[in-house]
């Protein structure tokens, strides 16, 4: 908890001393005086337990005492703990009142945050006695609060503005806003912003307004997994499991995988069942696998939902229930994981569980291919050169069945009479 408040109270510049623990409690005195600077570091103390036992809620009401002496980084604080739960019930709504008030006081990670939810807009929260209004989108306004604190050298603020460039589609990126996007992530990496040196890997990889170097990729990712950023660990798992950058190490991949699960982050957890269930480098241990599968599909992790379809439709860790099974395939497909939606594909094509409907399949067999799943490629393909569910083609399903069988699919080398 020690850590992850030292994430909430970005803003705290007050030097934390342990002389406060002293019998007569002179910080809680003048906290109960109306002392604002002493409300919210004894608010700190709480959340941290630093000097005194660790009280998130007891840290929150001192906070909300700060804010309310006229502290904008304690408003901005209590929408931290709001936004994530900590102390209080969650509330991003609320959150997003209190960052509002915070920006306008001229706190700047306030404003980043309300930015950020404003990109997409918050959902109403309704609850037995209260309905919260949402929070209307507005990502023009959202993006121009983005660039202010982007020209201001805020490193979070940079490394997001430019995300929204380099996670366009390929067909829809301009290079020379790629470029800019690149020079705004090494500026915010240089300030030791994780999740820009992060983000710079990407780039680096997919030479997204770069020159693809998987040697840089692989030092950034290094990086930001030192500062713990979950994703640069599963990123570098993922690296050590296929060789990206360095050579293949599945001992190191499950190490980075373990650290990255560690964190709650949820394709690291289904990863990690995948090293439980094949026993890859541990001891097998199926039921472990399933509950790593389960949590992460609670999270919404595609693959995690599609691994867990798989378990049910095969009956393995669990009882077999192909409906169940369905439905998890339908969510992970919904969520963009490929495989999930070959299996969707498959299942329409062959009325297995579902009634047949070949317009289905051939739409979730294009689906994958996109994705670049290559047996859905060979499926479309067929689908194509048939009339199966689209109108027939013969000449992209030969091409398709051509580039299958270039990329190792053994199915569409038989087809085409290449073994």
């Amino acid at each position: 908890m020690k850590r992850f408040f030292g994430c909430l109270c970005v803003g705290l510049a007050l030097t934390l001393g342990a002389d406060d623990a002293a019998p007569k409690d002179p910080l809680r005195e003048a906290a109960l005086g109306g002392d604002m600077n002493a409300q919210f570091r004894l608010g700190a103390e709480f959340l941290q337990g630093i000097n005194r036992p660790l009280n998130p809620s007891l840290g929150v009401y001192w906070l909300r005492k700060a804010a309310a002496s006229g502290s904008a980084e304690a408003r901005f604080n209590v929408g931290i703990c709001l936004e994530n739960g900590y102390g209080v019930e969650k509330s991003p709504v609320l959150a997003y009142e209190e960052y509002r008030l915070a920006a306008a006081a001229g706190v700047a990670r306030a404003k980043f945050r309300q930015a950020m939810m404003l990109l997409g807009g918050l959902k109403p929260e309704v609850k037995a006695d209260r309905t919260r209004p949402a929070v209307e989108a507005k990502p023009e306004e959202a993006r121009k609060m983005l660039e202010t604190l982007a020209a201001a050298q805020l490193p979070e603020a940079m490394r997001e503005l430019a995300s929204l460039e380099i996670s366009l589609p390929p067909d829809k990126r301009d290079q020379k806003k790629c470029a800019a996007a690149v020079a705004m992530l090494q500026k915010a990496a240089a300030a030791n912003d994780a999740g820009a040196m992060r983000l710079l890997a990407d780039c680096y990889y997919g030479g997204i307004g770069v020159t693809p170097d998987h040697d840089k990729m692989f030092e950034l990712l290094k990086r930001a997994a030192g500062s713990g950023d979950a994703e640069a660990l599963a990123k570098l798992a993922f690296c050590y499991e296929n060789g990206v950058g360095v050579p293949p190490d599945e001992a190191q991949a499950l190490k980075f995988f373990e650290q990255a699960a560690e964190r709650k982050l949820p394709m690291a957890q289904a990863k990690l069942g995948d090293y439980y269930f094949y026993g890859r480098n541990v001891t097998q241990n199926v039921p472990k696998a399933v509950a790593l599968y389960k949590e992460a599909a609670e999270a919404r992790s595609s693959y995690g939902l599609f691994r867990l379809g798989q378990l049910y439709d095969d009956g393995i860790g669990v009882d077999r229930d192909p409906e169940k099974a369905l439905s998890y395939f339908q969510r992970a497909a919904d969520g963009g994981e490929a495989g999930a939606q070959f299996k969707l594909g498959r299942l329409y094509l062959d009325g297995a569980g579902v009634v047949a409907d070949p317009g289905a399949a051939a739409y979730w067999f294009r689906r994958a291919m996109e994705r670049g799943n290559v047996a859905a490629m060979r499926e479309f393909a067929l689908c194509l050169l048939g009339g199966k569910g689209v109108e027939r083609d013969s000449a992209t399903g030969l091409e398709l069945l051509r580039r299958a069988a270039e990329a190792g699919d053994p199915e569409a080398r038989k087809l085409l009479g290449a073994e």
